[in-house]
């Protein structure tokens, strides 16, 4: 045996001798389930020693087993070799020392990875030869190689075979894919959030600036804070006009804007989806050809006549908004709250007819100075208050229903001043005091209705003089007196109630001598015959 191999031999046995010192440890890994000793090594080394090696053996294997001791193995090639095989590397392969002189901080290097293993053959000698060499306790070390073949170039591709990771430590092929992977999908998130501000999914800017447009022509009729506002009857009128309606209104155009916008509001507001007939609404043609809307001339929404449509909630204030509106009727329906004094902005309004709903709280004030309205019909919901006497400012009305409601008080004596009227019903209410005789100046009236209230005194004799009459009602309250011989002048009269009062009497005979009369007096027995009728068709 050549001296070259004895000294290999030499080599390798004081290798042996010094890892069988060595503490143990256990890798559990399903690809490497090997125990392996690691090295105890000081914290510091001298580089100056780390070409130290001789080639004469014995003092080759003494300076082996004193800087197994005293080094500190380069943590990245321990990192690295231990990688390469959990890594499954192939056996044969070699790794370069040349730069294992490198220092590297051990608290650094333990918390980074934990783990350090020796290689049992990461010496080489000056001279260049390549010991085969053993890992701890025997065990073959992480790489293997021919005797003379295995050169420092090899184990420098070793090293540099695996790139290290971001804290310097070696990346399997599997951490790869992942890290792959979560740099895509950091990368995805950051161009659907630029693609997001860009406007690109919904978010237009050229959008974003119409609203704002809108929103600067609308905020005159409409509270700015509820059309920004998601999920009010505001915002969602706004959004329709921005997003879906196919006339695409420009916001110069800010009298046909303010009129869709505020035709829409009426529909979220009232529950549109709800309503027995929709016809035509928000379907993207004009506000003048939907269901219940009449335009004039020029386009403008001049009626809203609504009935009996199942319309629920409250009756958005813009709609007084609308400068040509003559007419609004929304008669048998569910709406609430209280009446807006908005509506006396109205100067063109003629019909306001609000009958069988739900509205309460007082009858505006403000309401009776609308100079063109005709008729006022708010009977059947839940008013309260006096009838104001500045009623007599309506001076075109015809047609006043108050009825079925909570008004007390006395009936204004102004009343009588309203020359034009032709209907006046109070009936079931909570009015008392006298029949005011100024009733007996209005000549054009047809119906006068006062039955069911705390009425008290006689008929007013007055009424003789309304010769267009055909029907009086002032049952049910608390008149007294007589049945006035000057309603025989009634040759128009159809339906005259007096019954359930304190009227006694004879009714006089003229009465029976109009046709298609129909009297109905305290004739009957229940009421004790207070009233004696000949002719009367219904007798309490």
């Amino acid at each position: 045996m050549s001296r070259r191999s004895n000294n290999k031999i030499d080599e390798e046995m004081s290798i042996g001798t010094s890892l069988a010192e060595a503490p143990t440890v256990v890798i559990n890994n399903s690809s490497f389930n090997k125990t392996v000793r690691k090295y105890d090594v000081d914290e510091h080394y001298d580089n100056d020693n780390d070409n130290s090696v001789s080639s004469n053996s014995v003092e080759y294997s003494q300076e082996v087993k004193k800087n197994l001791h005293e080094r500190k193995v380069n943590e990245t090639v321990r990192r690295a070799l231990v990688m390469k095989r959990l890594d499954g590397a192939t056996p044969g392969t070699t790794s370069n020392l040349g730069n294992a002189n490198a220092k590297v901080d051990n608290a650094d290097a333990s918390s980074l990875y934990p783990l350090s293993v020796a290689t049992g053959d990461a010496v080489k000698s000056q001279e260049g030869g390549q010991k085969k060499g053993h890992g701890p306790g025997g065990l073959e070390s992480v790489y293997e190689g021919d005797d003379e073949a295995i050169d420092e170039q090899k184990l420098h591709g070793l090293l540099n075979s695996s790139k290290p990771s971001l804290i310097g430590s070696p990346i399997s092929g599997r951490r790869k894919l992942w890290l792959i992977i979560a740099i895509g999908l950091a990368s995805i998130g950051v161009i659907i959030g630029a693609l997001f501000a860009a406007g690109v999914f919904g978010t237009d800017s050229s959008s974003s600036e119409t609203g704002l447009d809108y929103i600067s022509v609308l905020e005159s009729i409409s509270d700015r804070t509820l059309m920004e506002t998601p999920d009010t009857h505001e915002y969602n009128a706004l959004q329709w006009i921005e997003n879906e309606d196919t006339l695409m209104l420009e916001s110069t155009d800010e009298l046909a804007l303010r009129q869709r916008y505020i035709m829409a509001l009426f529909y979220f507001a009232l529950n549109g989806e709800s309503w027995s007939l929709n016809m035509g609404w928000l379907l993207g043609g004009s506000e003048c050809e939907w269901y219940g809307v009449s335009c004039t001339s020029s386009a403008q929404v001049g009626s809203i006549e609504i009935e009996s449509n199942r319309l629920k909630g409250q009756l958005p204030t813009e709609i007084t908004s609308l400068p040509s509106l003559y007419e609004v009727n929304v008669r048998n329906n569910q709406i609430s709250g209280p009446i807006s004094p908005l509506f006396a902005n109205l100067s063109n309004l003629t019909v306001f007819v609000l009958e069988d709903n739900r509205f309460n709280s007082t009858l505006p004030v403000d309401l009776f100075f609308i100079s063109s309205l005709k008729v006022l019909i708010v009977s059947e919901n839940d008013l309260e208050g006096s009838i104001p006497s500045m009623i007599e400012a309506l001076e075109e009305l015809e047609t006043l229903n108050l009825a079925g409601n909570s008004f007390e008080g006395e009936i204004p004596s102004e009343i009588g001043s309203l020359e034009k009227m032709i209907s006046l019903d109070l009936q079931s209410n909570k009015l008392y005091g006298k029949i005011p005789l100024s009733l007996g100046s209005l000549s054009s009236l047809e119906n006068l209705s006062l039955s069911n209230n705390d009425l008290e005194g006689g008929i007013p004799s007055e009424f003789g003089l309304l010769e267009k009459l055909t029907v009086l009602k002032v049952d049910s309250n608390r008149l007294t007196g007589s049945i006035p011989v000057e309603l025989t002048n009634l040759t128009n009269l159809m339906t005259l109630k007096v019954n359930d009062n304190d009227i006694t009497g004879t009714v006089p005979s003229s009465f029976c001598e109009i046709e298609m009369l129909a009297i109905s007096a305290d004739c009957g027995e229940n009421t004790g015959y207070q009233v004696n009728c000949t002719c009367c068709s219904t007798c309490f």
